[in-house]
């Protein structure tokens, strides 16, 4: 058991410089991992999949960190904070300097500390959230407060959609590093996620207006400071905000989709549906635009009463309501599937379960994001190696995907020669 590491009263722990280079925190400060991916649904925020999550940034564990007994997907619960001490106040007063970690505090983290505190941050980028939780928890519970693991903690716990525990840990973090602020749009996701608009907005304008640099605010913060306006009733301000992220990012279908759905709150049926038709061109398999679409185009034949226009409106319409029922009946298979994903990582049943939705869809991006996923593992020794790539290029074929097929082939016959079964493209 290791003894558990209080940071001095009064000042900092100095910590180890080497440990990580600080990778959490170059990547989590960008957004990528925290806010760019994470998206605000209409009830709550629906988790990236796997491939969102952070690069790895090939650093080497520690060797003498700790190997800990992790609890069992349906054991999270003992996972929270309320049981972990609290560091004293002033304890990482000196943790930044000019926003960034001071590589005098690093200096003195003890190595199975680092180690366990790298470990967290690979399983984050792995997207192995469970395991990121306890790891982090236990660095926590030795070295209190200790911000780079507070603010892995309150991302992989929100990923999780353990929106209480992230709030808490991550306004923990804010206590210990109330100049740092702009690193916890997370924070703001979780408040809207537990149905606090007015906190969640609030948080989002601290986000934005403490950033050393406008270039470090993120499309999440920004879209998320929309939504939590929209959510409030303030569609004006709501509006303007989307608007900004899509000239920021014109490709964001998400972006669009939303506004289409303000547009046709306020009524405005022509904004509104020409938003739903960008949404659809821009993310033809998500079924959020068809929904919007199908009931502005309604309106619009209501509003026509009788004639032409209005056979020509209910037509298109009730052709859209058909697409938005076919993919909302495969979208809520596949949000089930990604759910239970997140509390078995990688398990290859579910993700061969993926793949074929995306598959009958005809969706090859998000098909090939799965697959690179299940074809992770690429060692001769493991029996289903081959039995996963003969999967994996087939259903590219069968999606419509050739040459990625026709790749995947020519790749393992490299990788194993002599491989039989494989599918003739």
């Amino acid at each position: 058991m290791m003894q558990r590491v209080r940071p001095a009263v009064g000042g900092a722990v100095r910590a180890r410089a080497a440990w990580l280079g600080f990778a959490c925190f170059a990547v989590l400060a960008s957004g990528q991992a925290a806010g760019a991916a994470i998206r605000l649904q209409e009830t709550e925020a629906e988790a990236p999949d796997a491939s969102s999550a952070p690069e790895s940034q090939d650093t080497p564990a520690v060797a003498n960190a700790p190997i800990l007994n992790l609890p069992a997907a349906n054991d999270l619960d003992h996972l929270g904070l309320d049981d972990v001490d609290r560091a004293e106040a002033g304890s990482w007063s000196d943790f930044f300097v000019e926003h960034q970690p001071s590589s005098e505090v690093m200096a003195m983290i003890p190595p199975q500390l680092a180690g366990l505190a790298n470990q967290a941050q690979a399983s984050y980028s792995r997207a192995d959230f469970p395991a990121c939780l306890a790891q982090s928890r236990e660095v926590l519970r030795m070295l209190p407060d200790f911000p780079p693991s507070l603010l892995v903690y309150g991302t992989a716990a929100f990923r999780l959609r353990r929106h209480g525990d992230s709030k808490s840990a991550l306004e923990r973090f804010q206590e210990v590093a109330p100049t740092e602020v702009w690193r916890t749009q997370v924070l703001g996701h979780a408040l809207y996620s537990l149905g606090e608009f007015e906190a969640a907005r609030d948080h989002y304008l601290a986000v934005m207006e403490n950033a050393p640099d406008p270039r470090s605010i993120s499309l999440g913060a920004r879209r998320g400071l929309a939504l939590a306006n929209y959510r409030i009733g303030d569609t004006e301000v709501a509006l303007a905000g989307l608007n900004q992220v899509v000239v920021l990012d014109p490709g964001n279908a998400e972006a669009h989709a939303w506004l289409a759905q303000v547009h046709f709150d306020r009524e405005e049926l022509d904004e509104a549906l020409a938003s739903a038709r960008k949404a659809m061109e821009l993310a033809p398999f998500e079924p959020r635009a068809y929904f919007l679409a199908y009931r502005v185009l309604f309106e619009k034949a209501d509003l026509a009463q009788a004639g032409k226009a209005a056979q020509v409106f209910e037509s298109e319409a009730e052709e859209l309501q058909s697409r938005w029922e076919a993919l909302s009946a495969t979208a809520s298979e596949i949000t089930t599937l990604r759910n239970r994903l997140l509390f078995h990582v990688g398990d290859p049943t579910l993700l061969r379960a993926l793949a074929e939705h995306h598959r009958d869809l005809g969706d090859i991006s998000n098909l090939t994001k799965v697959l690179s996923t299940l074809l992770a593992t690429h060692d001769v020794l493991d029996p289903t190696t081959i039995a996963r790539r003969t999967f994996a290029i087939e259903a590219l074929r069968d999606a419509g995907a050739r040459d990625q097929a026709v790749e995947l082939r020519s790749a393992t016959l490299l990788l194993f020669p002599g491989a039989e079964g494989l599918p003739q493209l």
